[in-house]
């Protein structure tokens, strides 16, 4: 046991943390406040939904005194304005200034969190446990959070280590395992050897161990991240506090995962801690694409028959590139999607106007993909230009509104199509839209062979061309039955075409060989 002084100093304590002073952080207690009320008023920030919250594993309203908001007022040395505040004892403890070195608020009937003991090995005691349930809408999320105790300096090293710990709980996307980790680690301490970093402690964040005073002292921890807040000193009431951290991690967007923020006593009830959360600090920063795109003044233009390609890159920002990110692409313009021209994803796949979105991968920061302008595109005359407005944008998470706005849509991309030369009269044709349902293709997808069935059309077809997906033709046939069986046994894998030339028109169909 610690002195017994202490019990006296907790009640001058709460004489002085309840004067109002303009340079002191003030503390309200949210006592029989509803959880979720408050996670939603306190906590939440841009781009995450939070739900199912609970206080020291109640649901409902507060029944504990160990959870406020506070106020800075004119301690601005303080580096959030506002937030909320939990703490191994009474609240209003936290509130400034700081007139003695060892103030304590133990609550009676206290409760004990489980979970922490795997994150300490001493006894721990009185627990102040704030958890939810959140979606992100990005592939990575931020806490805002500083920790305070009264612990500091004289019982630096000690094994009256109060702990905090911010616990994660889900999918993690990187081994695609549900685990929990502690995400409250000194900032860098992640490594390839240390993949867990350094847990934020009192045996962690210091500048070592000494008596009353500024300090520093013996055999000092991180000192970076502390700051000493010596006794009688306006401000909040703790003798020691990190600067202002940040917890995150790698989560998939849209995913629901659970986050517990905890502190807690070690070893005895004496002598509080606490942790700050910033108002609005917990947060899914947007996923911000960027188009690379060259002719920033509109676009840029392909002719029929020159067999060349439009490649747009994108740039995903994002603070992490661990996780996975669609990029969903709708099409606008005259220009039809399929018919006139196609889209292959970065990875060398054909994209279609319904499965629309191709994938940042974990890693991927920069990616390509190309316009191709189809040989089969009809104009009406020869100075006819179609315009395809390609709208790039990220995936939204479906089913949850709140968060389909936190995603900032790319600036429009525009191709344009014109014909190489004058078309020919076209009085008596039908375009190949027409013509497409008077011949099948078999089997789709192929192996070495494919079968063109050209049914009524045997008479009118004069070419056969098998043409893969930049435009290039391959093979040329020329029908002399219904049935044509073309040779792909020295093709590689990928998607092709087969194009159909007429009396009345084009026509073509992709497959895919295998």
């Amino acid at each position: 046991m610690r002195n017994t002084f202490l019990f006296v100093t907790f009640s001058l304590g709460l004489l002085f943390s309840a004067v109002a002073q303009d340079d002191n952080l003030t503390v309200t207690s949210l006592e029989d406040t509803h959880v979720d009320s408050i996670l939603q008023q306190h906590l939440a920030g841009d781009g995450v939904v939070l739900s199912n919250g609970k206080f020291n594993n109640q649901a409902g309203n507060v029944t504990y005194p160990q959870i406020g908001t506070f106020h800075r007022n004119g301690f601005t040395a303080f580096p959030f304005d506002s937030g909320l505040v939990i703490t191994t004892g009474n609240v209003s403890l936290a509130a400034g200034p700081n007139n003695s070195g060892s103030a304590s608020s133990a609550v009676s009937d206290y409760y004990t969190d489980p979970d922490l003991s795997a994150y300490n090995s001493n006894v721990v005691m009185a627990s102040a446990v704030l958890e939810t349930d959140f979606i992100a809408s990005a592939d990575w999320f931020t806490l805002n959070y500083i920790f305070a105790s009264e612990e500091y300096c004289e019982y630096v090293n000690s094994t009256f280590n109060d702990v905090i710990v911010i616990l994660l709980t889900g999918v993690d996307p990187v081994t695609t395992v549900t685990s929990t980790k502690n995400v409250a680690v000194i900032p860098g301490s992640v490594t390839a050897s240390n993949p867990n970093g350094i847990p934020v402690g009192i045996n962690t964040v210091n500048h070592g161990s000494h008596g009353p005073g500024s300090g520093p002292g013996d055999n000092p921890g991180d000192a970076t991240h502390f700051v000493c807040n010596a006794a009688n000193t306006q401000g909040v009431q703790y003798d020691g506090y990190t600067t202002a951290l940040s917890a995150g991690a790698t989560v998939f967007s849209c995913q629901t995962y659970h986050l517990k923020v905890a502190v807690a006593n070690v070893g005895d009830n004496s002598l509080d801690s606490g942790v700050f959360l910033e108002e609005g600090g917990f947060h899914s920063p947007g996923v911000e694409l960027v188009c690379l795109w060259e002719d920033e003044q509109g676009g840029d233009t392909l002719v029929q028959g020159s067999h060349e390609q439009v490649e747009m890159a994108f740039k995903l920002e994002r603070p992490a590139l661990t996780a996975y990110t669609s990029i969903v692409i709708n099409a606008e313009g005259d220009a039809m999607w399929g018919a006139d021209y196609i889209l292959i994803d970065p990875y060398g796949n054909m994209m279609n106007p319904i499965n629309n979105a191709f994938v940042f991968q974990p890693g991927d920061s920069v990616l390509e993909m190309q316009v191709v302008l189809l040989p089969t595109i009809g104009f009406v005359d020869s100075n006819q230009v179609k315009e395809a407005r390609l709208i790039v944008f990220s995936q939204g998470c479906d089913g949850v509104p709140e968060l389909t706005g936190n995603f900032q849509k790319a600036d429009t991309v525009v191709v344009y199509f014109r014909p190489a030369a004058p078309e020919p009269d076209t009085t008596n044709s039908v375009t190949f839209r027409d013509l497409d349902s008077q011949w099948i293709l078999y089997p789709n997808p192929a192996g070495d062979f494919v079968t063109v069935d050209l049914k009524e059309l045997s008479d009118d077809v004069r070419e056969i061309a098998l043409v893969d997906i930049s435009g290039r033709v391959l093979q040329m046939v020329r029908p002399t039955e219904n049935l044509i069986r073309i040779d792909l046994s020295d093709l590689p894998s990928g998607t092709y075409s087969i194009l159909l030339s007429t009396q009345k028109g084009h026509s073509n169909r992709f497959f895919v060989k295998q």
